[in-house]
């Protein structure tokens, strides 16, 4: 299965050519569309309590799951709560420039326009060094609930750090 995207007005194929094209995802799509989900995975979500999205490349890794027709149907048609865990910033080459609204947009697109229960964000010190770090907003279109925390890992020296910690994120989700 190859990943390819519609972007600046071409398109690109494979995802570390999405991730490095430096320029806005327009389209993202599955050669073939139509390819077949593993049967544990839609078994598991068709299963699930919660379904976590994220956190990861919101283009490349969050929503080219859900380019697959089944396991999409899988997500919208679970009963589990639908969470997504943002990113503490934009990455760049994928998603630079957007807002945590653009994120939730295209994953509330991505899902058939299902609500997401829950965006679960940082809100705490800017990670290190500095980054294009998503903001958290009061008000997601998409979204019914949001929680906001800190969820950077720190450094040993006390330094905030540019990743989620486990074990912050685990308490949040909880």
């Amino acid at each position: 299965v190859q990943l390819s995207a519609g972007i600046a007005g071409r398109r690109v194929k494979g995802q570390a050519k999405v991730t490095s094209s430096h320029s806005r995802v327009e389209d993202l799509w599955l050669e073939p569309r139509d390819p077949p989900a593993c049967a544990e995975a839609v078994q598991a979500v068709l299963a699930a309590d919660v379904v976590v999205l994220g956190p990861g490349s919101l283009f490349t890794s969050v929503i080219a799951n859900l380019l697959v027709p089944e396991l999409r149907r899988a997500v919208c048609d679970s009963g589990a709560e639908l969470v997504h865990i943002a990113n503490v910033q934009a990455q760049p080459g994928e998603t630079a420039g957007l807002s945590l609204s653009d994120h939730v947009e295209r994953l509330v697109d991505a899902v058939s326009s299902r609500a997401l229960d829950t965006v679960i964000v940082h809100d705490g010190p800017p990670p290190s060094p500095g980054g294009d770090a998503l903001r958290a907003e009061t008000h997601l279109p998409g979204a019914r609930r949001i929680i906001t925390a800190d969820l950077l890992s720190r450094e040993r020296d006390g330094r905030v750090g540019r990743a989620h910690d486990p074990d912050r994120l685990a308490a949040t989700l909880s």
